[in-house]
Parts: C-alpha cells; structure tokens; sequence
C-alpha cells in the first residue's frame, strides 16, 4: 500500500469567491461554549470541540447572514458533528434512539428528556421558530429526520462489513453529508419564502443536488486519511477502491475526475435559472449563492479544522500530499 497520496488542486478549479461572516469570531467562541456546556463535555473533548472550528465553517457557508440567524446556524453545525461523535461507536439501535430524541424534541414541545442532546436540541429550536417560516421548519425537520435514516444504513453497512454499489453509496451519502438541512439553514437565514413551485423547480433541484455532491466529494476526499485511519468505510473513495478495484490514488483520481464534471454541470446549470419576478428572483440569487459558498467553504475549511490534518493543514493545502496514518486496530 501507498505511504502517500495526492490529492487535487479543488482551489485553483474553484471558481467561487470565498467569502467569511464578520460575526465568525464572537459566534464561534459563544457556539462552542455552549455545546460544551449543554453536553457537559470534558476538557479533552471540549478542546476536540474547539478544534473542529465548526463556527469557522459556518462562516465560510453563512457568510452574509445577520449575527443573530448566523449564531442559530453556528449551533446547528456544532450539533451536527456533535451527532457524528455520539454515532462513531453506536449500532443501530443507539441511532435509533438518538433520532427519537431529536425529533420527539422538534416535534413535540412538552417532551420530556433527561438527555443533553434534548436540552440542546430544544434550545436551538425555540430560538430558530421565533424568525423561521413554518413551511422551512417542517422541511428541516423532514431533512434532519431523513439524515437519521440515512445515519441507521451507515451505521448497518460498517458494522455488517457491507459495501454498496457505487450509486447506491452517492445516494446514501447526500444525506449523511447534513447538506440538506444546512441549504435549509440558508432559507432559514435570509427569510426566504421561496413558493413550492420555485423550490421543486428542476433546475433549482438539479443544482442543489449538484452542490450536495461537490460537497459530499471534496469532503470525502480531504477526510479519506482520517477516516480509513478510523476504520470507517463511509467515503466514496473506500467505495471506489472496492467497487472498481483500484488502489488509493487511482480511487482519487476517479472521483476527483467525478468531481470536475460535476462542477462543470454546476456552472452549466447556473445559465439556465427562469426568472420569477421580485423577490423571488431575489431570494434565488441569494440561495443559488448560498450554494457556492457552501461549495469553496466547505472546502477551504477542511484544510483549517484541526479534525482532518492536524497542524498541518496549510501544508497539505500547498503541497497536496497526504501522508497515511496507520488504523488504529494495528496502532
């Protein structure tokens, strides 16, 4: 097996501007404090916390957004790796139970729990409904409900050694990637009242899924280190090692060949948005903007959060080469 692999050069093919919040570092350093808090997290795994710089990514996603919407925001994407550290270990069952928590606190006001996650959760809901439109708050309801399915199969899949055909897996993974659910943070974010017809508009979805991918991907690829060194088979290029029989740096270059047409499709996409009228027309620049930013932030941020290369991070942006950790089963 290769020591090293070389990942490609996304910046340079991006053509989106990067853009950060300039409430980015107060949000971050009063998000953090706060999920360390409600989940009453130890010092070691505050600093874990701190590290991951979810309120960093945020900012590159949510780069215009008001402070107090931008704040909402920050949390939910604490939260949401904060469900990726509770489900690390779990089986089925424990995602099943995490899911009833979650929801059962959106759903139902008077549900009690003695859980953090439920304190949390409640918390960050009632100050998301005070702004948000009843009909985005049960779409991202419905998204992060469908995340926690998409959480059971992945869960199944590693602790039954299965590995899905390729398709199957890109389906799988645009739900376990939480990008549903921030795009909505995006509608959430901006007021947006965009009409049914505006949403299920087939470019529109078209280029929303298209951004989940380039997401999804870029991430994949950036993470594949950390995740094989944690023995986690949920990334496209574990998939593609095994479903089209190459090895580490042929599998990157497959998907990273994936990823450019995707985008290409992307910047077609973008010349044929209809045109509404007002605030609709508005609103949609806004979201299909929104999408961009989440595309080159998302990105950029892999290479700051201490989660993926450590210290090392502005290295492997410039070099763009990673070198293999070994599992931890044989460390």
């Amino acid at each position: 097996m290769a020591l090293h692999f070389q990942i490609p050069d996304f910046l340079s093919r991006c053509p989106f501007e990067l853009r950060i919040s300039p409430h980015c570092r107060q949000a971050s350093n009063t998000s953090d404090a706060w999920l360390c808090r409600g989940a009453n997290l130890s010092a070691e795994d505050a600093r874990a916390v701190v590290g991951t710089k979810a309120g960093l990514l945020s900012a590159m996603c949510y780069p215009t957004v008001d402070s107090a919407q931008f704040r909402v925001c920050c949390d939910f994407v604490n939260l949401f790796f904060y469900f990726n550290v509770l489900l690390e270990d779990a089986d089925v069952q424990g995602v099943a139970e995490l899911a009833d928590i979650v929801l059962n606190t959106i759903h139902h006001p008077q549900y009690i729990s003695d859980s953090y996650v439920a304190t949390l959760v409640r918390d960050l809901w009632t100050r998301l409904q005070k702004t948000c439109p009843s009909s985005v708050q049960r779409r991202l309801a419905a998204s992060i409900e469908e995340m926690f399915q998409a959480f059971e199969q992945q869960v199944y899949n590693r602790l039954t050694n299965t590995y899905p055909d390729l398709e199957s897996f890109i389906s799988l993974r645009r739900e376990t990637s939480a990008c549903a659910p921030g795009f909505l943070l995006m509608e959430y974010a901006h007021s947006m009242r965009l009409p049914r017809d505006v949403i299920h508009h087939p470019i529109l979805v078209h280029l929303t899924q298209l951004a989940v991918d380039l997401v999804s991907w870029s991430n994949d690829i950036l993470s594949y280190n950390y995740d094989q060194a944690r023995g986690s088979p949920h990334n496209i290029i574990a998939v593609v090692m095994l479903t089209k029989c190459l090895d580490i740096q042929h599998a990157i270059n497959y998907v990273a060949s994936l990823y450019r047409s995707t985008l290409d499709l992307f910047l077609h996409q973008l010349q044929g948005i209809p045109r509404w009228g007002g605030k609709i027309d508005a609103d949609v620049e806004t979201y299909v903007r929104g999408l961009q930013d989440w595309i080159i932030g998302s990105q950029q941020w892999c290479f700051e959060t201490e989660r993926y290369f450590g210290d090392d991070g502005d290295r492997v942006r410039n070099r763009r080469r990673v070198k293999l950790d070994v599992p931890q089963a044989f460390a």
